[in-house]
């Protein structure tokens, strides 16, 4: 993923990318066609105990949670945290259906968000409470409390009887829990949001804010110009996606050539 020096970056801006970068951007486009699939219904879960070596391979078996999957194997922080075997952590997965509404609310800063290397391992970090292996009755026996995260940043858990599971954790209810690695000492819910941690909220705001503010900037000079600018930002964005797809990989054209269609259609 890239540096933070995306930070504010505008949709048609260029910096040097090597490899790393590329399969990034590669990894980008799958995350965008996700978004053109419907979200699934999911009901809370109870024990799990799978065969799961690790987390990394234990995540793969719940495809609710394929897009921030898709995020994580392209990060070499990420994936190499979950897959160390015997490592002791509580994670908080976000579900597709609330990871697709978070890209369409950044709009045409979807792809920067998702390539913005500070951004995403803060929220991976903030979904991560490591040294702790909690189960729902823990959460809910301790609850209300403050979990420290892999960021150092607080995580509120809090009681709520009208919840599945009876606990919001940073607000948001959870939807399957229990999920634990074959030794147990990794333990996953997925929740249905994203866990922004707050260093982050004020850059999210940002994307979210001038996404929405040149959306209709957009479609109001699209009006008096006979309808040719109201998609520009979804192909462009598609556009330079799709070239460093294909420059990581001939089979990933095809993804890139469809990638451009559902930004079109989503932004």
């Amino acid at each position: 993923m890239l540096s933070s020096s995306h930070r504010n970056a505008r949709p048609g801006s260029h910096s040097s990318r090597g490899p790393a970068a590329m399969r990034t951007a590669a990894l980008v486009v799958v995350c965008l066609l996700s978004l053109a699939a419907p979200a699934r219904a999911l009901a809370p879960g109870g024990m799990n105990v799978t065969s799961a070596k690790n987390a990394l391979v234990g995540i793969q078996m719940f495809p609710q949670v394929s897009v921030i999957e898709t995020v994580i194997r392209g990060d070499d922080f990420m994936r190499g945290y979950l897959s160390q075997e015997g490592r002791v952590f509580t994670g908080f997965v976000p579900n597709d259906a609330a990871t697709k509404a978070l890209l369409r609310e950044v709009g045409r800063y979807a792809g920067v968000a998702l390539q913005n290397e500070t951004f995403t391992r803060a929220v991976f970090r903030g979904m991560i409470v490591p040294g702790r292996a909690m189960s729902l009755d823990d959460l809910r026996a301790a609850a209300p409390l403050d979990l420290a995260t892999l960021n150092g940043e607080p995580l509120r858990v809090t009681k709520d009887p009208s919840a599945p599971g009876g606990v919001l954790v940073g607000g948001f209810p959870i939807l399957v829990s229990n999920v634990t690695t074959a030794d147990k000492k990794a333990v996953m819910f997925v929740v249905d949001g994203v866990l922004v941690p707050p260093s982050q909220k004020q850059q999210l705001d940002w994307w979210i804010a001038n996404a929405h503010g040149a959306a209709k900037a957009g479609a109001a000079a699209a009006a008096g110009s006979g309808g040719g600018a109201v998609v520009e930002a979804g192909p462009k964005a598609a556009a330079a996606a799709s070239g460093a797809a294909a420059r990581a990989g001939p089979a990933l054209a095809a993804a890139a050539a469809a990638a451009a269609m559902v930004l079109g259609a989503v932004l």
